[in-house]
């Protein structure tokens, strides 16, 4: 490691890095279904045992993460695991509960999809249950809250961006990972955000691509009865020697790349 740089836990990507990515960079990593993107995030947090490290989780149980680094053998002791998963699941149940409460038959109002109301404008309306967090108003404070604290964390790992999205506009998520952003640089430490391609539309992608300071994709292509797993580097600000691309497996210690090759 250099002087300034951290491993991202992937021994071929530093290499292509000359050594890993600088402090105060903002990563993306776009990946389809299956491609194996929670694997690498959470690769990404062990990447420096010295770091502090927020694992903030949107699509698994805190017991669910826990569980998937102790058959990798990664030591999350330096690792904090913030469990937006199971709180948002909690508070839609506490809500259902309260609402059973006062109605006994709870009934959809039709002039509702009259009205071009969907099931997300009604989650988004959620309070949370007393005494917990929650709700969809407070999950963008919390993602910005993170990075607010007296010592923020030296990393922070978002998998993944999709949910914020699902509860929250793109202008309003554009302007929390922008400040977010921000306060990486100014505190020089690492983010990586996942994002699903193709699940938000062009234009959400090509917004949060701007913001990256790294841009990193994974595809998954089918080779007759194979398929084949490529990783990108597509972007490196103040780096002059391009893009790469390797093939990589998914073995039961994480990530394997073959060596990138460089595009440009």
């Amino acid at each position: 490691m250099t002087d300034g740089v951290v491993s991202t836990g992937i021994e071929a990507l530093d290499a292509f890095l000359k050594g890993g990515l600088p402090r105060g960079f903002t990563s993306l990593l776009l990946a389809p279904a299956g491609a194996g993107a929670e694997i690498f995030a959470k690769q990404f947090c062990v990447g420096n045992p010295g770091d502090k490290v927020a694992y903030i989780t949107t699509d698994e149980s805190a017991n669910e993460v826990r569980q998937a680094v102790k058959e990798a053998g990664w030591d999350f002791a330096h690792v904090e695991v913030i469990d937006l998963q199971t709180e948002f699941a909690e508070s839609m149940m506490a809500s259902q509960e309260r609402r059973k409460a006062t109605d006994e038959r709870p009934r959809m109002d039709p002039r509702r999809l009259l009205e071009g109301a969907d099931s997300m404008d009604y989650l988004r309306q959620a309070k949370p249950a007393p005494g917990k967090p929650g709700g969809g108003a407070d999950y963008l404070q919390r993602l910005v809250g993170v990075q607010s604290r007296i010592r923020p964390p030296d990393r922070v790992v978002v998998h993944s961006l999709d949910f914020f999205l699902n509860h929250h506009s793109l202008e309003e998520v554009v302007a929390a990972l922008t400040a977010i952003k921000a306060a990486t640089s100014r505190n020089g430490s690492l983010a990586l955000w996942v994002l699903s391609k193709g699940a938000h539309g062009v234009a959400a992608e090509r917004r949060l691509e701007l913001l990256a300071d790294c841009l990193l994709e994974l595809e998954v292509t089918r080779k007759g009865t194979t398929f084949e797993r490529f990783f990108m580097v597509k972007k490196v600000k103040n780096r002059a020697y391009g893009i790469g691309v390797s093939t990589y497996d998914i073995t039961p210690q994480g990530f394997r790349l073959e060596t990138l090759e460089r595009i440009v």
